[in-house]
């Protein structure tokens, strides 16, 4: 196997090695590429050390002095930022990185990563704005995870037909070998589908199989969320059993990686298919030391594990809800 150039090596030994410091030789424009894209890979993954590798990347940019890396540099750590559910953080980035002048490709990257802030924030008209910029100002790669963010802005605005067609073409248009982001692609059009037609989620429960036979074992959250995704589909389909079992391996997937919001609304989708109280207690005994810990859920939470069997129904939509306004959530 050949060798990996200079620049790719010094920016995995950035990204592998915390206690590594910054040198001259990672002050390029080429390592500093090379970074950004390995912490945009992380973030894509919900691996919150991204932050850590996008602040090293504004510290490279701040000393290239160039328009080109503040630009690159600031998208990524607002990536980052609205991961870590800083969103205010976040736009101060994405400020920072539009008042440099950026070139073409690079404003539409930034465009797309404030139209995925837009979303989470409720502002989905502003929110379809910047997305359908992005995809005119971008190429390639950059234009499928452009049309990706569409499709997500286009779902929660309730235009299910035109979210499904877009997430489709930024499916066929990602690179299978880009594992990370054709396994999310795949589940991003999976949960889609589960707004159209028996046959299209029917299709789309095979997509999720797809999914996780190209996942590695360090892709946990990836494989947590194709697992919920697969388990909407299957309850769409009017299948409880399965759905249950595929909700509750994502559900304990979850509990391993402490991620509350994830986890939060899983449980909410499993109380809601459920609604026995009995069964909704036993799954929230597991997940309540992660969802307390967590001060935005843990009321809707103790509400839903006192809730009379009638009320499961209103207490299990509220936690969804709670969770679903944290940046790393929901599933799509």
């Amino acid at each position: 196997m050949a060798r990996p150039r200079r620049s790719v090596r010094l920016a995995r030994e950035l990204a592998l090695h915390p206690a590594a410091g910054l040198e001259d030789q990672h002050v390029n424009p080429w390592v500093l590429r090379h970074l950004c894209e390995i912490t945009d890979e992380r973030l894509t993954s919900g691996d919150r050390d991204g932050l850590r590798l996008a602040r090293l990347g504004c510290r490279i940019a701040g000393r290239l002095k160039t328009d080109e890396a503040h630009a690159r540099s600031f998208a990524s750590l607002a990536s980052a930022l609205w991961l870590a559910n800083r969103l205010d953080h976040a736009e101060r980035a994405l400020e920072i990185g539009f008042s440099v002048g950026p070139p073409p490709e690079l404003e539409g990257d930034l465009l797309r990563r404030r139209s995925y802030i837009r979303v989470y924030q409720g502002r989905l008209e502003d929110a379809v704005r910047d997305a359908r910029q992005a995809v005119g100002l971008t190429t390639g790669a950059l234009q499928a995870w452009s049309r990706a963010v569409l499709g997500l802005a286009l779902y929660y605005s309730g235009e299910h037909r035109a979210a499904i067609d877009e997430l489709g073409r930024s499916l066929a248009d990602t690179d299978p070998n880009s594992e990370t982001r054709y396994c999310l692609a795949i589940q991003n059009y999976a949960t889609a589908l589960a707004e159209g037609t028996d046959e299209e989620a029917a299709a789309a429960v095979e997509l999720c199989a797809e999914a996780r036979a190209r996942l590695k074992a360090r892709h946990k959250m990836q494989r947590a969320k194709i697992w919920w995704t697969q388990g909407l589909l299957q309850n769409r389909l009017g299948d409880p059993r399965s759905a249950w079992w595929s909700l509750d391996t994502a559900r304990r997937s979850l509990v391993a990686l402490e991620a509350a919001p994830e986890l939060a609304a899983v449980v909410a989708d499993m109380a809601r298919i459920s609604q026995k109280p009995p069964a909704v207690q036993h799954i929230c005994s597991e997940a309540a030391d992660v969802i307390t810990a967590h001060h935005g859920l843990a009321r809707p939470f103790r509400d839903l594990v006192a809730a009379a069997r009638e009320m499961i129904p209103e207490a299990a939509a509220a936690l969804k809800a709670a969770a679903s306004q944290l940046a790393p959530c929901p599933a799509l």
